[in-house]
């Protein structure tokens, strides 16, 4: 079964809204025409009960219409989780260690109702001077604030909760370096830094058992020899590698391995 967006959902219930209150003036309209002794037609009248009977009628009518919109999820929609994704040039969003590293990180926040469960956060597509990576596969980040052995473990956030997601490591004089995963036996058989001297554009996506995932992409770009030059999100997603055309002579990204 299709899933309904927010946007149809409120629509529908809208639509619901407004149905039920046409229904309901056209049923007291009838009853009080019959109670006068004439039918919409102009007929004798005839016996259609009491005013109770509409009124038990009307509810029954609502009752159904309320299940009906349960039933498509309308109102769990607003008491939903909602995640947002933030970035700003700055603390806390931006780390510099005694050492001169720099740790960029994204926020991610449940604007919404309810928890959102099990989130993980992935690099889902990086594309390096305006043309999509296809030798970067989909890779895994590391949340921070939690120990080393749990930084990759799904997280649950609860409502009006942030926690923040580990995207890039620089190292003083070193290149962009993708945080993931870093134990002995992880061969990604990809690149995971990504070279100075380009303007490289990584969007990301934070998933959840129960919120449909959030994305947002990171420009960032600094000098051959280390000085940053662009660090801000961008509005520009960028497509899946499996969308992009490979190099024809497989070389055109060999100089940023």
């Amino acid at each position: 079964m299709a899933r309904l967006s927010n946007s149809n959902k409120v629509r529908i219930a809208i639509a619901g809204v407004i149905g039920a209150f046409l229904a309901t003036v056209g049923l007291i309209w009838i009853s009080y025409v019959l109670a006068r002794g004439a039918d919409i037609f102009g007929a004798p009248a005839a016996e259609w009960g009491t005013v109770a009977a509409w009124a038990g009628g009307i509810a029954t009518f609502l009752a159904a219409l309320v299940a009906l919109l349960s039933a498509v999820g309308v109102f769990s929609s607003f008491r939903a989780s909602r995640l947002r994704i933030t970035f700003e040039h700055t603390q806390p969003w931006c780390r510099t260690e005694a050492d001169g590293e720099l740790w960029v990180r994204v926020a991610v926040e449940n604007v919404g109702r309810r928890p959102a469960h099990d989130c993980v956060g992935r690099i889902t597509a990086v594309a390096t001077d305006g043309r999509t990576r296809a030798d970067l596969d989909p890779v895994q980040l590391r949340w921070a604030g939690v120990p080393l052995s749990r930084a990759f473990d799904p997280m649950d956030i609860r409502p009006g909760e942030r926690e923040f997601l580990n995207v890039l490591l620089v190292r003083p004089g070193g290149s962009w370096h993708l945080v993931t995963f870093d134990d002995p036996d992880f061969d990604p058989g990809l690149p995971v830094d990504l070279a100075p001297g380009h303007e490289h554009v990584i969007t990301l996506a934070i998933f959840s058992d129960n919120v449909q995932a959030p994305m947002s992409s990171l420009a960032a770009a600094m000098t051959p020899a280390g000085e940053i030059t662009t660090l801000q999100t961008t509005p520009d997603l960028v497509a899946r590698p499996s969308a992009a055309r490979a190099p024809q002579d497989g070389k055109a990204h060999s100089a940023q391995r």
